[in-house]
């Protein structure tokens, strides 16, 4: 048979022969390849092309002969998937048949010496065939539900429930082994709010399993795991959206030894995918072998850093509510104080610079933190416009609260370094609106022109940024580098603090140098956004759960942190609250207070303030 492409031998340095390369392809194939590709970067038909590829796919599995050509026919596969998944197609029941023969009849090759040679090529292999039907499976076009499908590797049933769905959902499989899966009615409630039709798709692949790689995430490294031979997908469909927040209840039959319940991760160790069992847990059963599995794919607040999926802890997703609804009530009682105290506290350029620029990220965290509590009210995914909008609106927000407190860190840095020089109002307000606004809003919009017509922008699962894609970076990179800014600002802060305690001067001195380190770290910490320095630990994949817990407890409550330490400690903001409340009180009654500023950049200027 006439294939094309290239064969390699290597010759080794001692002049001995190494083994042959081949990367010849039959050229039925590679036709095939080459059209799957060009549909993929946007040229052509998908939607009359994929149905006829897909259709060619069966005969040509027959001509397998060589790694290249199984590597060509999982690539027609895994190009098909993606443009269907970007192009939104739905799949008739014919192109889905095809396609579940295709998969069959690789998944039961007798020759297995060319799945090892092909993985040697690409280790990934396993887990894009596995993505490749996950999202092909799920495209089945409404008028074909219900879908049944069985052969000897691939079992397929799908349901098509109405507005009016039953309370639970449950289906099972003619497996070797039982193998039975259930959907609680109360996961399902939320979507019979829509009124629109639900699609379940339930897919059963044996002897997939050992064609993935055998990577272990956090707490399965280690030890050595087998696996009983079947793989489980179940998606849900609503709207044309995919759901994945539903509880899932999975029995195994037949099943020794200890057992972990586990799902496959494909963001794990740098694409190419890994056994997980976070958010999944083996429920305790009696002398029977079957193992139950529960797993359920839920969110926390630490999903604005985090690119892998933090395990449900009720008491975690209360505490973070409670955080939120806290720092918004703090925020609105800060906003209630400056209304009070305003005139008063912004009597020269420093104080006035200063204080605008706190008001400002105290405005812009209100809003963040509004929109992203609102958000989980929000039916989920990418098709859904408010979702969009909310999304939008956080990513603008956070990105703002945080240019706003740049702003106040290069504020301290020029007081620090440039005592005497002096500060035009007009003309620093004018810089910092741009740097707090116009920033922020250019690169929300960069990243929403950039991934949303890819499909990467918005996560499938939260009203949030892709976690799976680059455009969850375009708030991570730049918070980051703002923390670090922020954190240097500090540090320069602290060591002119420190420096009286450097001579030999009295033990009060020391103290109160000490005093006044101690007052610079409660006080610039949560006006600078340090406490989010933590959201890099939450993007490693192998990292203890316990960062994720600390950066949600932190990050939520930062609005009360903010009025407490950024508001309420400033000694002129108690000093005009005293005298208002005092006035109010006793109009007959004088108070008088000494004059102290607690914060750093009048506290370290010296004589180089001046009055407006």
């Amino acid at each position: 048979m006439n294939k094309t492409d290239m064969v390699k031998r290597p010759c080794g340095p001692d002049g001995v022969w190494g083994p042959i390369h081949s990367s010849c392809i039959d050229p039925r194939l590679q036709a095939l390849l080459h059209k799957a590709w060009w549909l993929q970067v946007g040229q052509g038909r998908p939607a009359e092309e994929v149905p006829e590829i897909l259709a060619q796919l069966p005969e040509q599995v027959v001509v397998l002969s060589s790694p290249a050509d199984l590597l060509a026919v999982l690539g027609t596969m895994r190009s098909l998937a993606k443009v269907v998944a970007e192009a939104r197609i739905h799949l008739n029941r014919s192109a889905l048949e095809s396609f579940l023969n295709t998969t069959d009849k690789v998944l039961d090759m007798d020759n297995s010496s060319l799945w090892t040679l092909a993985q040697a090529q690409q280790p990934s292999m396993g887990s894009n065939l596995l993505l490749a039907v996950e999202t092909l499976a799920r495209s089945l076009c409404q008028e074909d539900h219900p879908f049944s499908f069985s052969l000897p590797s691939v079992q397929m049933q799908t349901e098509l429930l109405g507005p009016t769905f039953p309370s639970d959902y449950s289906v099972s499989f003619s497996t070797q082994s039982q193998l039975q899966a259930q959907i609680l009615g109360h996961s399902l409630a939320p979507l019979g709010h829509n009124r629109t039709n639900i699609s379940i798709t339930s897919l059963v692949l044996q002897k997939l399993d050992h064609l993935l790689p055998s990577n272990y995430g956090q707490g399965l490294g280690g030890s050595l795991y087998a696996t009983p031979g079947l793989i489980l997908v179940i998606s849900i469909m609503a709207g044309g959206q995919a759901f994945n927040q539903g509880e899932v209840i999975m029995n195994f039959g037949d099943i020794d030894g200890t057992s972990h319940c586990v799902f496959w991760d494909h963001n794990l160790f740098q694409g190419k995918g890994g056994w997980s069992d976070e958010g999944c847990q083996v429920q305790e059963a009696s002398a029977s072998p079957t193992t139950q599995c529960i797993c359920q794919h839920l969110t926390a607040f630490s999903i604005l850093m985090s690119r892998h999926r933090v395990p449900k802890n009720p008491t975690l997703d209360l505490l973070g509510q409670v955080g939120l609804g806290a720092s918004i009530l703090a925020l609105l009682v800060c906003l209630g104080v400056y209304r009070l105290v305003w005139r008063v506290v912004v009597r020269n350029r420093v104080a006035y610079l200063r204080h605008a620029a706190l008001l400002n990220t105290v405005l812009c965290l209100l809003a963040a933190d509004t929109c992203f509590l609102g958000a989980a009210l929000l039916p989920p995914g990418p098709r859904s416009p408010l979702c969009l909008a909310t999304a939008f609106l956080s990513h603008f927000l956070y990105l703002a609260t945080f240019f706003w407190m740049l702003a106040q860190s290069l504020m301290l840095a020029h007081q620090l370094l440039f005592v005497f020089h002096q500060l035009s109002k007009h003309r620093v307000l004018s810089l910092m609106v741009v740097l707090g606004y116009l920033c922020p809003m250019g690169l929300a919009v960069i990243a929403l022109g950039l991934y949303l017509p890819q499909g990467q922008y918005l996560g499938e699962e939260e009203c949030w940024l892709d976690r799976k894609g680059v455009g969850l970076y375009t708030f991570v990179g730049p918070v980051l580098t703002i923390v670090g800014v922020n954190g240097l600002v500090l540090a320069m802060a602290v060591l002119k603090l420190l420096r009286p305690s450097l001579s030999e001067g009295p033990q009060v001195e020391k103290r109160q140098a000490l005093l006044g380190v101690i007052k610079a770290l409660l006080i610039l910490t949560p006006i600078f956004g340090l406490t989010w320095g933590l959201g890099l630990a939450t993007l490693l994949e192998e990292v203890s759960i316990v960062p994720h817990y600390i950066f949600t407890v932190l990050n939520t409550f930062q609005g009360v942190f903010i009025l407490l330490f950024g508001c309420l400690v400033d000694k002129k903001v108690q000093e005009a609250l005293l005298k208002r409340f005092c006035r109010s009180q006793a109009p007959s009654s004088t108070l008088s207070l000494v004059p102290d500023e607690t914060y750093i950049p009048e506290h370290s200027k010296g004589r180089g303030e001046n009055g407006s």
